[in-house]
Protein backbone atom coordinates (compact mmCIF):
# COMPACT_ATOMS: atom_id res chain seq x y z
CA UNK A 1 0.00 0.00 0.00
CA UNK A 2 1.19 3.68 -0.85
CA UNK A 3 2.03 5.41 2.01
CA UNK A 4 -0.38 8.08 2.62
CA UNK A 5 0.90 11.47 2.71
CA UNK A 6 -1.64 14.32 3.29
CA UNK A 7 -1.81 17.14 0.93
CA UNK A 8 0.49 20.14 2.36
CA UNK A 9 -1.42 22.56 3.98
CA UNK A 10 -0.23 25.75 2.67
CA UNK A 11 -2.91 27.72 3.81
CA UNK A 12 -0.71 29.99 6.16
CA UNK A 13 1.07 31.59 2.79
CA UNK A 14 -2.95 31.64 0.66
CA UNK A 15 -5.12 32.93 3.53
CA UNK A 16 -2.84 34.77 5.70
CA UNK A 17 -4.66 37.36 8.14
CA UNK A 18 -5.35 40.68 7.04
CA UNK A 19 -2.76 43.78 8.12
CA UNK A 20 -3.78 45.09 11.16
CA UNK A 21 -4.65 48.90 10.44
CA UNK A 22 -3.42 51.72 12.72
CA UNK A 23 -5.43 53.59 15.20
CA UNK A 24 -4.02 57.12 13.30
CA UNK A 25 -5.01 55.57 9.41
CA UNK A 26 -2.26 53.92 7.22
CA UNK A 27 -0.69 56.95 5.19
CA UNK A 28 1.30 59.38 5.67
CA UNK A 29 -1.07 62.43 4.35
CA UNK A 30 -3.90 60.48 6.83
CA UNK A 31 -1.41 61.47 9.48
CA UNK A 32 -0.61 64.84 8.41
CA UNK A 33 -4.81 65.54 8.30
CA UNK A 34 -5.39 64.21 11.80
CA UNK A 35 -2.44 66.18 12.98
CA UNK A 36 -3.71 69.40 11.67
CA UNK A 37 -7.09 68.97 12.77
CA UNK A 38 -5.41 68.24 16.52
CA UNK A 39 -3.84 70.96 16.51
CA UNK A 40 -6.80 73.28 15.24
CA UNK A 41 -9.11 71.74 18.16
CA UNK A 42 -6.02 72.26 20.73
CA UNK A 43 -5.64 75.97 19.71
CA UNK A 44 -9.55 76.29 19.94
CA UNK A 45 -9.57 75.51 23.76
CA UNK A 46 -6.71 77.62 24.28
CA UNK A 47 -8.32 80.53 23.32
CA UNK A 48 -11.77 79.61 24.83
CA UNK A 49 -10.13 79.24 27.98
CA UNK A 50 -8.20 82.88 27.86
CA UNK A 51 -11.40 83.97 26.98
CA UNK A 52 -12.82 82.50 29.86
CA UNK A 53 -10.37 83.78 32.19
CA UNK A 54 -10.29 86.95 30.83
CA UNK A 55 -13.89 87.36 31.60
CA UNK A 56 -13.54 86.28 35.17
CA UNK A 57 -14.46 89.04 37.53
CA UNK A 58 -16.10 91.05 35.08
CA UNK A 59 -19.55 89.19 35.72
CA UNK A 60 -20.61 92.49 37.05
CA UNK A 61 -18.69 95.33 36.73
CA UNK A 62 -21.86 96.93 34.77
CA UNK A 63 -23.50 96.73 38.38
CA UNK A 64 -21.31 98.23 39.63
CA UNK A 65 -20.88 100.94 37.15
CA UNK A 66 -24.97 101.52 38.02
CA UNK A 67 -24.00 101.79 41.68
CA UNK A 68 -21.69 104.74 40.98
CA UNK A 69 -24.16 106.53 38.67
CA UNK A 70 -26.65 106.13 41.39
CA UNK A 71 -24.30 107.10 43.95
CA UNK A 72 -23.06 110.35 41.78
CA UNK A 73 -26.80 111.54 41.39
CA UNK A 74 -27.46 111.35 44.95
CA UNK A 75 -24.00 112.84 45.97
CA UNK A 76 -24.84 115.88 43.43
CA UNK A 77 -28.55 116.06 45.10
CA UNK A 78 -27.67 115.90 48.65
CA UNK A 79 -24.43 118.56 47.49
CA UNK A 80 -27.38 120.93 45.88
CA UNK A 81 -29.48 121.03 48.86
CA UNK A 82 -26.92 121.83 51.76
CA UNK A 83 -26.44 125.23 49.60
CA UNK A 84 -29.91 125.97 49.54
CA UNK A 85 -30.76 128.99 51.91
CA UNK A 86 -34.39 128.19 51.81
CA UNK A 87 -33.30 124.76 53.60
CA UNK A 88 -33.42 124.78 57.38
CA UNK A 89 -30.15 123.92 59.28
CA UNK A 90 -31.14 120.07 60.13
CA UNK A 91 -31.68 119.59 56.44
CA UNK A 92 -28.50 121.24 54.98
CA UNK A 93 -26.58 119.50 58.26
CA UNK A 94 -28.26 115.82 56.50
CA UNK A 95 -27.62 116.59 53.05
CA UNK A 96 -24.04 117.32 54.09
CA UNK A 97 -23.47 114.10 55.95
CA UNK A 98 -24.94 112.34 52.85
CA UNK A 99 -23.13 113.64 50.20
CA UNK A 100 -19.74 113.20 52.38
CA UNK A 101 -20.82 109.16 52.91
CA UNK A 102 -21.69 108.22 49.70
CA UNK A 103 -18.85 110.31 48.23
CA UNK A 104 -16.59 108.30 50.27
CA UNK A 105 -18.13 104.68 49.09
CA UNK A 106 -17.82 106.35 45.36
CA UNK A 107 -14.43 106.17 45.49
CA UNK A 108 -14.11 102.90 47.07
CA UNK A 109 -16.16 101.47 44.38
CA UNK A 110 -14.24 103.36 41.33
CA UNK A 111 -11.12 101.45 43.65
CA UNK A 112 -12.66 98.28 42.59
CA UNK A 113 -13.86 98.87 39.07
CA UNK A 114 -10.26 99.90 38.76
CA UNK A 115 -9.14 96.58 39.99
CA UNK A 116 -11.75 95.42 37.11
CA UNK A 117 -9.53 97.63 34.48
CA UNK A 118 -12.78 99.31 34.15
CA UNK A 119 -12.38 103.14 33.91
CA UNK A 120 -15.75 105.41 34.70
CA UNK A 121 -15.68 108.75 32.81
CA UNK A 122 -17.01 111.30 34.14
CA UNK A 123 -19.80 111.78 31.13
CA UNK A 124 -20.90 108.21 32.12
CA UNK A 125 -21.29 109.16 35.90
CA UNK A 126 -23.52 111.44 34.93
CA UNK A 127 -26.09 109.76 32.77
CA UNK A 128 -28.52 109.21 36.00
CA UNK A 129 -28.61 112.74 36.67
CA UNK A 130 -32.51 113.72 36.46
CA UNK A 131 -33.49 117.05 35.25
CA UNK A 132 -37.06 116.15 36.73
CA UNK A 133 -35.27 116.57 40.36
CA UNK A 134 -33.61 119.63 39.93
CA UNK A 135 -37.20 121.24 38.91
CA UNK A 136 -38.95 119.76 41.87
CA UNK A 137 -35.87 121.30 44.01
CA UNK A 138 -36.30 124.55 42.66
CA UNK A 139 -39.76 124.39 43.13
CA UNK A 140 -39.84 123.45 46.44
CA UNK A 141 -37.31 126.26 47.28
CA UNK A 142 -39.46 128.76 45.76
CA UNK A 143 -42.33 128.01 47.36
CA UNK A 144 -41.20 127.22 51.06
CA UNK A 145 -41.66 123.77 50.96
CA UNK A 146 -38.00 122.78 50.25
CA UNK A 147 -37.44 120.53 53.63
CA UNK A 148 -40.49 118.18 52.62
CA UNK A 149 -39.59 118.04 49.36
CA UNK A 150 -36.28 117.33 50.13
CA UNK A 151 -36.22 114.34 52.35
CA UNK A 152 -38.79 113.27 50.20
CA UNK A 153 -36.62 112.87 47.27
CA UNK A 154 -33.51 112.15 48.51
CA UNK A 155 -34.98 109.05 50.33
CA UNK A 156 -36.06 107.41 47.21
CA UNK A 157 -33.03 108.24 45.27
CA UNK A 158 -31.44 106.45 48.32
CA UNK A 159 -33.94 103.12 48.18
CA UNK A 160 -33.18 103.10 44.70
CA UNK A 161 -29.48 103.28 45.41
CA UNK A 162 -29.82 100.05 47.88
CA UNK A 163 -31.73 98.54 45.15
CA UNK A 164 -28.53 98.65 42.74
CA UNK A 165 -26.26 97.86 45.67
CA UNK A 166 -28.68 94.67 46.05
CA UNK A 167 -28.63 93.94 42.60
CA UNK A 168 -24.67 94.31 41.91
CA UNK A 169 -24.55 92.05 45.48
CA UNK A 170 -26.81 89.47 43.85
CA UNK A 171 -24.88 88.96 41.11
CA UNK A 172 -21.46 89.49 42.37
CA UNK A 173 -18.68 86.32 41.84
CA UNK A 174 -15.76 88.30 44.23
CA UNK A 175 -16.06 88.59 47.67
CA UNK A 176 -14.09 91.50 47.55
CA UNK A 177 -17.13 93.31 45.86
CA UNK A 178 -19.82 91.50 47.93
CA UNK A 179 -18.37 93.05 51.43
CA UNK A 180 -18.22 96.67 49.67
CA UNK A 181 -21.85 95.84 48.83
CA UNK A 182 -22.95 94.69 51.31
CA UNK A 183 -21.63 97.47 54.23
CA UNK A 184 -22.76 100.16 51.81
CA UNK A 185 -25.74 98.68 51.91
CA UNK A 186 -25.96 98.60 55.46
CA UNK A 187 -24.43 102.34 55.12
CA UNK A 188 -27.35 103.38 53.19
CA UNK A 189 -29.79 102.04 55.94
CA UNK A 190 -28.35 103.83 58.58
CA UNK A 191 -29.00 107.30 56.20
CA UNK A 192 -32.13 106.51 55.20
CA UNK A 193 -33.31 106.02 59.23
CA UNK A 194 -31.39 108.93 60.01
CA UNK A 195 -33.26 111.09 57.20
CA UNK A 196 -36.51 109.96 59.04
CA UNK A 197 -35.67 111.43 62.23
Amino acid sequence: MPPENPAPNYDFILNHPAPKKSLFGGGKSQRTILVVVGGLVLVLFIVLGFMILGNVGKGNTQDLIAVTQQQNEVSRIAKKAALVAAASSSTRGKAETIALSVDTSKQQFLAALKKHRVKVSAKELALKQSAETDTKLTAAAESNTFDKVFSEVITQDLKDYQQALKTAYDHSPSGNDKQLLNTTFLQTNLLITKLSQ
